[in-house]
């Protein structure tokens, strides 16, 4: 919504001329004390951008006990300010591929006509990077004969999360986001205080615990779903410096063509 301060101001009483009592007229201006100022209308734009748009005019109301201002504003927005973000609970519960050209929408991919998630939409099965994640449970120290039944586990969470948020329904998160605190950083990373951290909460049932040793995830990584290098390019001059927000991997290509059988595709988190 946009913002804007001190819309209701309190008029003062009008001094009459005619009246020999009153001790002073004050000047028109000073009745109105929104005139002639230039002012800025403060609209979010996502999450990470925020629209300033230049008043074009103001009318103000004197039919009620108090002088109502409503104004009108630019078309376009005069600038626009790319700033970090801050945790919304409420995208818990979202579907994970957004659109680069909104990130706001789910992404056209699985939209229908009124920019809603398709109904059509389903989980029909889960292929993880499978090479990736071995390589990450031997530097785990996890043994290699556990690796198969982990992967055919964490494919299996991976699409109940994926399901349940196509469903709508909610759930308790397994972690909390809060500003890491200096006992909490290591002397090289002194930059990181203030910033925003994801700490996993402790679970009743240690072996459901949502850790890698245990074939369960936290969670999905919410982002607009960046399908080529143009499309990478336009997400860049909305958003600079979202590569430290995105994560790319490899995916099947449906083409025909034998030497393209893989394609690299990014979901970026920052908008």
């Amino acid at each position: 919504m946009p913002t804007r301060s001190n819309l209701l101001t309190p008029s003062p009483p009008i001094a009459d001329p005619s009246n020999p009592e009153t001790p002073d007229i004050k000047p028109l201006a000073s009745l109105f004390p929104h005139a002639g100022q230039p002012r800025w209308v403060q609209e979010d734009r996502d999450l990470a951008r925020t629209d300033f748009f230049k008043e074009v005019s103001e009318y103000c109301d004197l039919t009620t006990e108090v002088a109502v201002w409503r104004y009108t504003r630019e078309v376009h927005p005069s600038f626009t300010i790319n700033h970090r973000m801050d945790p919304r609970p409420e995208m818990e519960d979202m579907f994970p591929l957004r659109d680069p050209l909104d990130p706001r929408k789910v992404h056209r991919r699985y939209a229908n006509a009124s920019g809603e998630l398709d109904g059509r939409v389903a989980v029909y099965a889960v292929e993880s990077l499978r090479e990736a994640l071995r390589t990450l449970m031997k530097s785990c120290g996890i043994p290699h004969q556990d690796h198969m039944e982990l992967c055919k586990q964490l494919e299996a969470d991976v699409g109940v999360e994926l399901d349940r948020l196509i469903k709508g329904h909610r759930r308790a998160p397994y972690y909390e986001v809060r500003k890491l605190q200096v006992h909490e950083v290591a002397d090289h990373e002194q930059a990181l205080i203030g910033q925003y951290g994801l700490f996993g909460l402790p679970h009743e049932h240690p072996q459901r615990q949502p850790v890698l040793e245990n074939g369960r995830v936290l969670g999905l990584f919410v982002g607009a779903l960046l399908q080529n290098a143009e499309e990478e390019d336009a997400y860049a001059q909305a958003y600079p410096g979202h590569s430290s927000y995105t994560v790319t991997f490899q995916v099947k290509n449906q083409s025909k063509n034998k030497r393209n059988r893989t394609r690299l595709v990014g979901v970026t988190g920052l908008g």
